[in-house]
């Protein structure tokens, strides 16, 4: 059955099974009816078999004695991961035979899995979402009781929690780092198969999270290489097809609903899949086919993949894939209403009501990855019903717990949605305004090819308004134009990012003024700062630079005194003839090395303060400023006010919450990583006190192994408090280097000793080329720490392949290479990974707190060495660390850049 499947023969694999279980007397009924009652009645069973004992308890329930019994078990616990891929209808039976058999004879001991398996479907029959948690505990906790197979289960069942129960009551983010670990414990087992169906639910959970599609495609190839590497097709030809489904949101495939390029044959991947009756996949193909086309606003071609994807949405019960198509298939049935005929909206009905059931279901149970999409849909059902007041709240709250649950690509739709509804009530600079909103979540998500559409369909959202260089040099204006003001104003006020906001506001200013060359300053405390600068060019027109917050004291563009003259008497300067008229000013060192002809600062006053100034300057003209462009200018500056309040307080709260978010996320960091292995000492003290409690009789080779496994939980405890302590002492400059002669050969071959075990463990056989010894000044504890760092993420991302120490001297400098024959680091993780809490994206995301390499860098700064980092996915990683061998004295490690 295991070979069948690996070979990618899931029919066959599943005939094989269904003649298994006839030999234990369990014969599966071939009809939908018949299945569908079986399963009915099996379910109804549970809880008579359960004989009132609390599902937590299960953990102390009887071990079976009927070895049968136990042979049963196991077979179905094999059984479950291929039955659901190939037979869903009748995985749910089977697994509900698991658990009563396990009920009513005792535990085997793969009877975790089944319960994890029943967790399942309690969320997708019974939609008890609490119950399928706390089964899905439980059954993690009973692994741990049957000591024989606890670490072949592990990463099946953390698997199950994390890709298929978890994320119903928690976070997406939460389950990102247990699936990662589960990836590595089927590994540490030898579990290809189970390894392989996580790869692709992994890649759907960022996808789900809103990761950006960048990075989602950058951990698909990995994966990808895994499945090509374990010959696992079947796996290789869905991952890839994720792959290519965030291709196309990017642009980069022949056509906006086509996952197909140069180089990938949609059609073949799919025949694949069919041959190989892997009906999941197919399942999978058919809802990306329905958000891609949803997204591109082809609501009939939607209509049509969300049809067959509900022909076949039993193969992704209970998976993150289930939501996503009841959610888009539910906006594609509001978005088709209007222009449906009324025969078409009353089969739209039940549908409609039974996909909201549903997601408020599901945002009751878990508000966080949920709400948002139920506010959604709400809105849009709102819409089509006529209720606009609701409409306009529930679209808010949409927005608002995307963006509280970090979901970008959730707040774009929703800003999308929303433009819809207000541009068709004639609301145009709202809906614009929204519009905008949702192409910028759209370019933070990495969706190019949603925002080409956009900027394609509105043009508006990237329109440049002509300038007329000459005429506005020199040519006065003998009536002030109204209506461009007007415009002008309405513009600047629908601009709410600064940025965009200090480019427009000078654009127009220029345009209106009669300036050749402008600046926007802002009063930053006791500070005036420049923020853009913008010049006419006769060629090029409007040139805007943003010059993030450049201080007056300091820069050439401007005269400094007139501008603190201005910020004081809170009145504008307007100097006709700069050049030989500057009356105060005349010293100015700006005026004096420009001899400009005319100048004009405005301050924009709000409530009385001023919060910036406009500074203008012709070069070529005298009195360049008449009265109708003051008014003009006056007339924006007043509009420029309120929409720069706006916009540094949306900045404010945007990089407030910015580092909120990133604080929050290091918390979480810290919180999960400090807790693995106080879980794991919890976890064997528990069952050491129920053998304790029950009188079991423990043997010695047990016991041993149990301390050893205690005794490494608390030794990962204390590496994680000194990084954590070694990081305060960096930050705040006070971690000092003790130099003495050191042997860098010697610490070497000592690490290399030390971590034998380890490496044995990772199977990687640890080649060291140190011949001559390599001696300087150093602190050794410090270097063996950059050792140990260095070839223990050798051992973690080159697991089963050899590590290459080499020590050696070039003239002045010490050199240690460190190559592993690993995963790779990509370009992007490459240029961040040296930072403190950041780890590579991918497979072992989870395994440290991310401080590693960042000690190792200060360690080597600190010492006047560098690090260099040299790796190409899929081939590998080279960490080489250069030390002067006589450095000049004593060096502290500084306070990071």
């Amino acid at each position: 059955m295991r070979l069948y499947q690996m070979a990618g023969r899931h029919r066959d694999a599943a005939t094989v099974m269904l003649e298994a279980l006839r030999l234990y007397g369990v014969t599966l009924p071939d009809l939908d009816e018949e299945i569908q009652a079986a399963v009915e009645a099996e379910i109804r069973q549970v809880p008579i078999n359960l004989r009132g004992r609390r599902i937590a308890d299960l953990v102390d329930a009887p071990v079976a004695t009927d070895e049968s019994v136990r042979a049963l078990i196991g077979l179905v616990a094999e059984s479950s991961p291929l039955i659901y891929s190939v037979r869903p209808a009748l995985w749910a039976l089977l697994t509900a035979k698991g658990v009563n058999v396990s009920l009513r004879c005792g535990h085997a001991e793969e009877s975790s899995f089944v319960y994890s398996c029943y967790s399942m479907v309690v969320v997708s029959i019974l939609d008890d979402i609490p119950c399928a948690f706390q089964f899905s505990e439980m059954a993690l906790r009973l692994n741990e009781r049957f000591k024989s197979v606890t670490t072949k289960l592990k990463g099946k069942l953390l698997f199950h929690h994390a890709g298929v129960v978890n994320f119903w009551r928690r976070h997406y983010a939460t389950s990102l780092p247990l699936m990662d670990q589960a990836f590595l414990d089927c590994l540490d087992v030898g579990d290809l198969i189970c390894a392989g169906y996580l790869t692709y639910n992994m890649v759907w959970l960022l996808l789900e999270n809103g990761d950006p599609l960048d990075r989602v495609i950058d951990v698909a190839r990995k994966y990808t290489a895994f499945a090509r590497q374990t010959h696992n097709e079947v796996v290789y030809h869905v991952v890839r097809l994720e792959e290519q489904f965030a291709a196309s949101l990017k642009g980069a495939t022949q056509a906006a609903t086509s996952f197909c390029d140069g180089a990938f044959d949609k059609e073949n991947s799919i025949a694949i899949l069919n041959k190989a009756g892997f009906g999941l996949g197919i399942a999978v193909v058919h809802i990306m086919k329905q958000i891609a086309a949803f997204t591109h606003e082809r609501y009939a071609e939607a209509l049509e993949s969300a049809a067959s994807a509900a022909l076949m949405q039993h193969q992704v019960a209970s998976l993150a894939m289930e939501a996503a198509h009841h959610f888009y298939h539910a906006l594609t049935l509001t978005a088709l209403h209007a222009q449906a005929p009324q025969e078409q909206r009353r089969q739209f009905a039940q549908p409609l009501e039974e996909q909201l059931r549903k997601l408020k279901l599901w945002a009751d149970n878990c508000p966080e990855n949920f709400q948002s999409r139920y506010a959604l849909v709400s809105a849009e059902v709102a819409r089509i019903e006529g209720r606009d007041l609701d409409g306009m709240r529930l679209y808010e709250e949409a927005i608002r717990s995307a963006r509280d649950s970090g979901f970008v690509h959730n707040e774009a739709l929703a800003y999308e949605l929303a433009s819809r509804f207000y541009r068709a009530r004639g609301f145009e600079r709202i809906a614009d305004t929204y519009l905008r909103e949702a192409r910028s979540c759209y370019v933070r998500w990495g969706a190019d090819g949603k925002v080409k559409q956009l900027e394609t369909l509105y043009p508006q959202l990237l329109e440049q308004r002509p300038l007329a260089p000459t005429a506005t040099f020199a040519a006065r204006a003998e009536h002030l134009d109204l209506l461009s003001v007007v415009k002008a104003s309405q513009t600047i006020s629908s601009e709410i990012l600064l940025e965009k906001l200090l480019r427009t506001l000078l654009e127009f200013v220029l345009e209106q003024g009669g300036a050749q060359k402008g600046c926007l300053i802002l009063v930053r405390g006791s500070d005036l700062t420049i923020e853009a600068e913008a010049a006419i060019e006769e060629r090029q027109g409007t040139v805007t630079k943003v010059l993030h917050s450049l201080p007056v004291s300091s820069s050439p563009l401007v005269p400094a005194s007139l501008l603190r003259y201005v910020r004081l008497t809170k009145e504008r300067v307007l100097l006709d003839d700069a050049a030989t008229k500057a009356g105060r000013f005349s010293d100015d060192e700006h005026i004096v090395r420009q001899k400009p002809r005319s100048i004009l600062c405005v301050p924009i006053l709000r409530q009385a303060e001023v919060i910036g100034l406009l500074y203008l300057e012709n070069n070529l003209t005298t009195h360049a400023f008449t009265p109708e462009r003051l008014l003009a200018l006056e007339l924006l500056a007043t509009q420029a006010a309120i929409s720069l309040e706006h916009a540094l307080l949306l900045a404010r709260e945007r990089g407030a919450r910015a580092a909120a978010e990133a604080a929050e996320r290091r918390t979480a960091i810290l919180a999960h990583e400090l807790k693995t292995p106080l879980t794991g000492v919890h976890l064997k003290l528990d069952a050491l006190s129920r053998s304790i409690k029950h009188q079991e009789t423990v043997s010695s080779s047990w016991l041993s192994s149990s301390l050893t496994s205690l005794k490494g939980q608390l030794g990962r405890l204390s590496v994680l408090i000194d990084s954590l302590l070694d990081l305060s002492r960096v930050q705040v400059g006070r971690l000092v280097l003790t130099r003495e002669p050191v042997d860098l050969t010697a610490l070497v071959r000592d690490v290399v000793g030390r971590l034998s075990e380890q490496a044995a463990l990772a199977g990687c056989a640890l080649h060291v080329q140190a011949i001559c010894a390599v001696w300087g000044q150093w602190d050794r504890l410090r270097l063996e720490q950059v050792a140990t760092n260095l070839l223990t993420n050798a051992l973690k991302y080159g697991a089963g392949k050899p590590v290459r120490i080499v020590a050696d001297a070039d003239g002045s400098v010490a050199r240690l290479s460190i190559f592993d024959q690993g995963i790779g680091i990509s370009e992007p993780d490459q240029r961040r990974v040296f930072e403190a809490f950041e780890r590579a994206t991918g497979l072992h995301q989870a395994q440290s707190l991310g401080l590693g390499l960042y000690l190792v860098r200060e360690i080597v700064r600190a010492h006047g060495g560098r690090v260099h980092l040299h790796s190409q996915l899929g081939s590998g990683t080279t960490f080489t660390v250069e030390l002067p061998i006589e450095p000049d004295g004593e060096i502290s490690l500084a306070q990071p850049s």
